[in-house]
């Protein structure tokens, strides 16, 4: 039964994979982590509805909807924190893994340490990150409407010059990944990612 749980978080990659491009990373990330948190308070409210013990297919399907939109949100969320920093991008990631992990399993003890007997404690422990989150995300956004993909693609043909560089430089970054997907796949060929002198 929890396999099929961790299935619905594989389900949502996949599905994010195809979407995002559509909707953008703010977007997904944004609708992800307010999916999430109203999720999560449908399952508070059905745990103090069947004192805190509701059937468990009805605990499981709203187990796997709170993982499926999870993985819309941090998924995205990572991409976002480590877009500026291009330069040290391997040093980026080891602390944004580092630090979410050991954040993870700090709100995971004390959830786990909450537990009763009930599903109680799982459902308000996700509401009450969900809203932190929702917190975290209205601040550091201070506002700013996301853009998809495709509006950054049209500034950029209208020569609107933020959208170029952002343009470019994904151009850049996705030269050098299949230059590395292709060195690891077919070694004996020897492909080379330049780039244009400025």
């Amino acid at each position: 039964a929890f396999g099929l749980v961790a299935g619905s978080m594989g389900a949502a990659t996949l599905i994010n994979a195809r979407v995002v491009r559509r909707f953008g990373m703010r977007t997904m990330s944004h609708g992800g982590v307010i999916a999430f948190t109203l999720v999560a308070l449908v399952q508070v409210g059905v745990g103090v509805a069947y004192e805190g013990r509701p059937p468990l297919a009805l605990f499981l399907a709203l187990l796997a909807l709170n993982q499926f939109l999870m993985s819309f949100a941090m998924p995205n969320f990572n991409a976002l924190a480590l877009e500026p920093l291009g330069a040290i991008a391997g040093t980026a990631s080891s602390f944004l893994g580092f630090y979410t992990t050991i954040l993870g399993a700090g709100c995971g003890f004390l959830i786990g340490a909450a537990f009763d007997g009930s599903t109680l404690p799982i459902g308000l422990g996700y509401a009450g990150l969900g809203l932190l989150a929702l917190l975290v995300v209205a601040w550091t956004e201070r506002g700013r409407t996301p853009t998809p993909a495709a509006g950054i693609v049209e500034l950029a043909r209208a020569g609107e010059a933020d959208a170029v560089a952002i343009c470019s430089s994904y151009a850049r970054r996705t030269g050098r990944l299949i230059a590395m997907a292709a060195a690891f796949t077919l070694p004996d060929i020897v492909v080379v990612a330049g780039e244009r002198a400025e």
